[in-house]
């Protein structure tokens, strides 16, 4: 059996994150015609050539560190690119903001497994499962497409290679 490493926990958290955003529906609609998990920004604005909405997963990076008790605490930060095709500024802005908040919402109610409150070796370095990020617009240099960045911190914990 192959032990758990935190980078393919962070995988599998990503694909969750992914399974969230794209089960996304407002009425019986899916909210994102794509949702794309990438480690690049080029890849990530190569994306946005969907005729509606798109949902892209950039990975920022996975921070590691020993906990007291043979486990390692790890944060893996993503940054959820949000976009949507609009033909005004105002609406660009609403629907921005709208899809940050559906993004926000279903990831909350179904978060990634493995997703947990975790405290650092001092004690005093606590997480929360999901951290959220101030929503970052940009709707002027993409018409037409109103875009926004999400960041998200998600906690979690996997054995330490000692405790195996």
């Amino acid at each position: 059996m192959t032990a758990v490493s935190a980078n393919n926990m962070a995988q599998s958290i990503q694909a969750g994150v992914r399974d969230a955003l794209a089960s996304a529906t407002v009425d019986s609609e899916a909210v994102f015609d794509r949702v794309v998990v990438t480690t690049s920004l080029a890849d990530a604005r190569d994306v946005l050539l969907s005729d509606r909405s798109v949902a892209i997963i950039l990975f920022d990076n996975l921070h590691q560190q020993d906990d007291t008790d043979l486990k390692i605490a790890c944060l893996l930060q993503l940054r959820l690119i949000l976009a949507c095709k609009a033909s005004s500024d105002s609406e660009r802005v609403d629907h921005a903001l709208l899809l940050a908040c559906i993004a926000k919402n279903v990831i909350e109610v179904d978060p990634p497994a493995g997703a947990m409150a975790i405290s650092g070796q001092s004690g005093r370095d606590f997480h929360t499962p999901l951290k959220w990020g101030d929503v970052k617009l940009n709707i002027n240099d993409r018409d037409p497409w109103g875009v926004c960045e999400l960041p998200l911190t998600i906690a979690f914990q996997v054995e330490s290679r000692s405790a195996h």
